[in-house]
């Protein structure tokens, strides 16, 4: 009688164990980001311990199974352990590392061919890239980078496609002689970035940028300044100016105000006689002036009887 009793205790207790691991099980499962049963997940495959000098051409991603408990898929890890290989042709074991919550784990597939070949190197000069000008009023002037070439490396179909290494500059601030540190960039024929299967010796480069104030370049009359009077009878004729025209240049907001540049003062004082004189140019401030002298010539004329009458 007591055996009997002491069987149905048994028997209540596994029940009540049971039950209780049930409650369990739905309350670790109904967690939030927690997910139960068999999971299928697409898992990007890593080589590892990749041969130095080779580089490794294989399948990118497989499937994974999940039995169990689990939070998050994206912390699976497949991968191919590529330790003392050599250059060709391997087929290699997938592995799965573990998961935390899962009970078994299972990929597919579960082996794979991969392929290990000598790297390609290639040395290619840096094209300058700006990605945003200047602000309003100013211009680039010089830009030198260094280094201005880099060794690509990297897979030999991959670093065929690379038909330029940029580096992109952006000059919105700036002004005066400014120096960046740039990151370069990889880019096919049709100028699309290539970011995978080679590797870029230096990653970035120094580049030097010169911005100034926007240059202009204009032609105006030249004007010639005169000061005193001839000698009494005589009077000032034509005045000519050789070359008549002189070329400016500098910042566009100084030479947007400029029409004329004026010579220095020519005496024609007591004079009775034309005359020709080299005369200085007045060159504006900020504006560098071609050419800087001129000759001035200054016609001096008797006044005739008729004239002095009128």
């Amino acid at each position: 009688m007591r055996d009997s009793r002491s069987r149905k205790k048994s028997i209540g207790l596994k029940a009540l164990s049971l039950l209780m691991a049930c409650m369990l099980w739905f309350y670790v499962v109904n967690q939030g980001g927690l997910a139960s049963g068999k999971n299928i997940v697409e898992a990007e495959l890593q080589y590892y311990n990749i041969p130095s000098g080779l580089t490794v051409v294989g399948p990118q991603t497989v499937s994974v199974k999940l039995w169990g408990v689990f939070r998050e898929t994206g912390e699976i890890v497949a991968y191919v352990d590529l330790a003392g290989m050599e250059k060709g042709k391997h087929t290699l074991p997938v592995k799965v590392q573990p998961v935390k919550g899962a009970m078994l784990t299972t990929v597919q597939p579960d082996k794979v061919e991969v392929e290990l070949e000598e790297l390609r190197e290639h040395l290619m000069p840096i094209k300058v890239e700006v990605i945003q000008n200047p602000s309003a009023g100013f211009e680039l002037r010089e830009v030198n980078i260094s280094p201005d070439k880099c060794m690509v490396i990297g897979d030999p179909s991959v670093v065929n496609r690379i038909a330029v290494i940029t580096a992109p500059v952006s000059l919105g601030d700036s002004k005066g002689i400014s120096a960046y540190t740039v990151a370069l960039e990889a880019r096919d024929a049709q100028g699309n970035k290539i970011s995978q299967g080679f590797s870029l010796l230096p990653e970035k480069v120094k580049a030097y940028v010169v911005v100034e104030p926007t240059q202009k370049q204009i032609n105006v009359p030249i004007k010639p300044q005169i000061k005193g009077k001839p000698a009494e009878g005589y009077r000032v004729g034509e005045i000519t100016v050789d070359p008549a025209m002189i070329s400016l240049m500098g910042e566009k907001i100084r030479i947007d105000i400029i029409t004329e540049v004026l010579t220095r003062e020519i005496d024609i004082s007591d004079k009775k006689e034309s005359f020709v004189q080299a005369v200085d140019i007045i060159v504006p401030e900020g504006v560098t002036a071609t050419p800087m002298q001129v000759n001035v010539k200054v016609t001096i004329e008797k006044v005739n009887d008729k004239v002095i009458q009128e």
